[in-house]
């Protein structure tokens, strides 16, 4: 008796799709078709045995005379064979392929073997929570192949976007600006990068749409739909972690993830914010050149943090808005009459904390004053003087607080300036860089000093007129209402250096 077992087990296929953050795993098992391999082993054993018995070879043995015919003839090889084969075979293999027909065991052994293996690889990469970026020039981010796409993210889920797109900070924020206001900080790490890692845990309360821009280009730009999840999710996370985790699934699989990550992640990342900023204190003025796409007009106000009103004469066409790194301010001419002031910054009294931070790049031509406040306040300088040759990274408050006078060069410059309004020891510091961020102080000095307004390219005079007018560019000036750490200072030069050429 012939004993013959059959097993066929597969993985199908496995589909993988990632559409705006959301994806999902299909699976498909299909079996081996059964009939051809019985039709074999079926045809084999019963053709075998009947022709043993049937042809009773048995019977004409006694007769001698037939055993020759038997012997001889090709038929009694067949015969032969088969009876050997079959009678001898069958019985004696039948049984042994019983027991010895691992080969079911093999077959669920390697379907469960590949199926797992092949399940969890897989499943990395489907879930649509990574998103790739990198940028096609700057008139577009390409993410996960696509060209500026709208984004959807849940609630209570963590996102990561890879960035690769050195020179367009990707920022996630509440309003479709460039530069760096109106970021989104809530539960964003690394917000404003172009080249690392930012993960997103979006909290319970985000707003339905955000969006996503580069810093300097306004073509680079997308949205974020955030989908809401019940309430429930967050109230039942902190009684019963465990229940609401398998309870919740109920809108498939979005909401299996998100109280699994709410209750974790959410809370814990809910306070992350400010490190995230890399910044303590409060960006109280931004003048960024990113922000405009021309010289701004009398009477305006700045287009980024606060409502500082700007005085523009530029009636000498010496000063000029130029794309270069992102958007820049260039005097290319000496005109003593055209003046770029903002009043409103009040910083004159000496108890009051602050930090001022600007990117700057001399042209080589006329060298003067590149960052001054109004009279009225003590005398303030930052980074250019023109005092017997150029001199760069010169920073006065009252006193010299650093100054360089090694060789002016045309590279950009950053350079921060500080006051922490204690007038003790150290109280003003300074710290300057070019491609690599500060590691100490380029000079300090006890007491405390301020400012009030901010002029570029020159010496405030008046409302009309300046004094050591310098031919540079400016990129930024920035003031922050507290003094900034060495740390946040360089984390400060990691977020800006790609935009001017580091």
């Amino acid at each position: 008796m012939a004993i013959t077992l059959l097993s066929s087990g597969g993985i199908g296929g496995l589909i993988m799709s990632s559409s705006g953050g959301v994806g999902g795993l299909t699976t498909y098992v299909s079996g081996l078709s059964p009939t051809p391999s019985p039709s074999s082993p079926t045809t084999s054993p019963t053709i075998s045995p009947t022709s043993a018995p049937v042809t009773p070879a048995p019977t004409t043995t006694p007769t001698i005379p037939p055993t020759q015919a038997p012997v001889t003839p090709s038929p009694v090889t067949s015969p032969t064979t088969s009876p050997t084969t079959a009678p001898t075979t069958s019985p004696t293999i039948a049984p042994t392929p019983a027991p010895v027909t691992p080969a079911p065991t093999t077959a669920p052994t390697t379907a469960p073997t590949t199926a797992p293996t092949i399940a969890p690889t897989a499943a990395p990469t489907v879930p649509p929570n990574t998103f790739n970026v990198t940028a096609n020039g700057s008139s577009a981010y390409i993410i996960n192949g696509v060209s500026n796409p709208t984004l959807s993210v849940t609630e209570g889920q963590t996102y990561t976007f890879n960035i690769n797109a050195s020179g367009h900070p990707f920022w996630i924020k509440t309003v479709s600006s460039t530069g760096t206001g109106n970021a989104y900080s809530s539960g964003v790490t690394n917000n404003g990068i172009d080249n690392g890692t930012i993960t997103f845990i979006v909290p319970y309360d985000a707003p339905s749409t955000l969006y996503y821009i580069c810093q300097y280009h306004s073509s680079m730009v997308g949205i974020i739909n955030v989908t809401d999840v019940p309430t429930p999710s967050p109230t039942s996370a902190p009684t019963t972690p465990p229940t609401p985790a398998p309870v919740t699934p109920a809108p498939t699989t979005a909401p299996t993830t998100a109280p699994t990550i709410a209750p974790t992640t959410a809370p814990t990342t809910a306070p992350t914010p400010a490190p995230v900023a890399a910044i303590s204190a409060s960006l109280v003025f931004d003048l960024d050149a990113a922000n405009y796409s021309a010289m701004p007009t009398n009477g305006s106000t700045i287009a980024g943090t606060g409502t500082y009103a700007i005085t523009m004469t530029n009636t000498g066409a010496s000063m000029a808005w130029n794309s270069a790194n992102g958007g820049v301010f260039r005097k290319s001419a000496i005109g003593t009459s055209d003046m770029f002031y903002v009043s409103g910054l009040n910083y004159s009294t000496a108890t009051q904390p602050w930090t001022v931070f600007m990117a700057y790049k001399w042209d080589g031509g006329t060298a003067g004053r590149l960052l001054n406040a109004n009279t009225s306040s003590p005398d303030f300088l930052m980074g250019l003087w023109g005092n017997s040759g150029a001199k760069m990274n010169i920073a006065f408050n009252g006193s010299f607080v650093g100054s360089s006078s090694t060789a002016s060069d045309t590279n950009w410059h950053f350079i921060w300036f500080s006051n922490d309004g204690l007038s003790t020891t150290n109280s003003t510091k300074s710290y300057i860089a070019t491609s690599v961020a500060p590691s100490t102080t380029n000079g300090t000095r006890n007491g405390s000093a301020g400012f009030n307004g901010l002029r570029l390219f020159g010496r405030f005079v008046n409302s009309t007129s300046s004094t050591e007018p310098v031919t540079a560019d400016v990129g930024f000036v920035k003031v922050y209402n507290g003094v900034l750490t060495l740390a946040e200072i360089q984390a400060s030069h990691a977020t800006y250096k790609t935009r001017f050429g580091y």
